[in-house]
């Protein structure tokens, strides 16, 4: 069935009187629910021997989860996306990976699972392992800060913002990739 699986898989040759053992094995996180020899329940056995087989015989299984669903509701604000967006189903245990995205010009301003700030990795993923409980995942975002690219215009100068508009709107760029040489006479 499906979340599990029965080994031997498929058909088997048994000799006449002979017998065959099955293993019943569930996937991570399920248990076996069921198991049906000829379409009669046998319980829910992690094994069974056909013996003294003298006719076909069919085998099936069913396979539960270990535990009650659990989902985690990812959102994002303004300015950007999250992915998987919305409601993911997990079981206790698994884990789910988010990438987050921003909109050019902006950055990651927060990252809340169930109000506590987490950061996201380089590469802009949220990676939650083990989940326990149901979760809430939301996002937000933030313009850039502009990255100053010159060593000799500190940010306290009172001609910060005005460097910063020129550099930005392409008027002027420095005099070199980080000299901006603010007390020089332009020509």
């Amino acid at each position: 069935g499906e979340n599990g699986s029965i080994s031997p898989d498929g058909a088997q040759n048994v000799d006449f009187r002979g017998s065959a053992t099955y293993t019943i094995t569930p996937d991570e996180y399920y248990l076996v629910e069921d198991v049906k020899v000829d379409g009669v329940s046998v319980g829910a056995v992690k094994t069974y021997t056909f013996e003294n087989v003298r006719a076909d015989h069919t085998i099936a299984a069913t396979f539960r989860s270990e535990s009650l669903p659990l989902t985690i509701t990812a959102s994002a604000g303004e300015h950007g996306g999250i992915a998987p967006d919305g409601e993911t189903t997990l079981h206790k245990g698994q884990s789910q990976t988010y990438t987050i995205t921003p909109d050019e010009g902006y950055e990651i301003a927060a990252i809340k699972v169930n109000s506590k700030t987490y950061k996201a990795a380089s590469d802009n993923t949220l990676l939650i392992e083990d989940v326990r409980e149901k979760l809430t995942v939301t996002v937000t975002f933030q313009e850039k800060a502009w990255q100053n690219p010159f060593t000799d215009v500190s940010k306290y100068a009172t001609y910060y913002k005005a460097v910063q508009f020129v550099y930005e709107e392409g008027l002027f760029n420095g005099t070199s990739a980080t000299k901006f040489e603010p007390d020089t006479t332009m020509t």
